[in-house]
């Protein structure tokens, strides 16, 4: 996609977007991304994006960016930081951006957030803890009960 392109499109659609450098600095970043990660355009410009990953999975995702750099689009998974996102899971579908002479100059990327999967993600974000006490409240019946 053309880097002019990926711009006129980012400011219309309600997708979270942002466009990163060749070296990965953040050069801009949606609306949408604003509302997803809780982070201003100057918050995110650089090297401030990468305060949306969950620092456990941030060198991995600073390695695999830089593996796949210069040579085509790719998906990159990672839990959220902190933000109106966290605890949720991120994929980022990137994209190569060029100028009008067919050199790349950086990246387009859409994020998408999911709701936690696993029950250990479910716990951490208390969805089993009314569950459990609407259990705990309830009284046994049934044949197996003794009187």
């Amino acid at each position: 996609m053309h880097a002019d392109t990926f711009r006129r499109f980012a400011t219309e659609v309600p997708v979270a977007l942002f466009q990163t450098a060749l070296d990965g600095h953040c050069t801009f970043v949606n609306r949408r991304w604003m509302e997803l990660t809780g982070l201003c355009q100057h918050e995110a410009t650089g090297s401030g994006w990468l305060q949306f990953i969950d620092i456990r999975d941030r060198s991995r995702i600073v390695r695999e960016w830089f593996e796949s750099r210069h040579t085509s689009d790719f998906v990159v998974e990672w839990r959220a930081g902190e933000g109106p996102a966290t605890g949720r899971r991120v994929r980022a579908s990137v994209a190569l951006l060029w100028d009008d002479s067919g050199i790349v100059t950086g990246y387009a990327v859409a994020l998408a957030a999911t709701e936690p999967t696993s029950r250990y993600e479910l716990h951490e974000r208390g969805h089993f803890a009314g569950r459990r006490a609407g259990m705990t409240d309830r009284k046994p019946t049934g044949p197996m009960v003794a009187a």
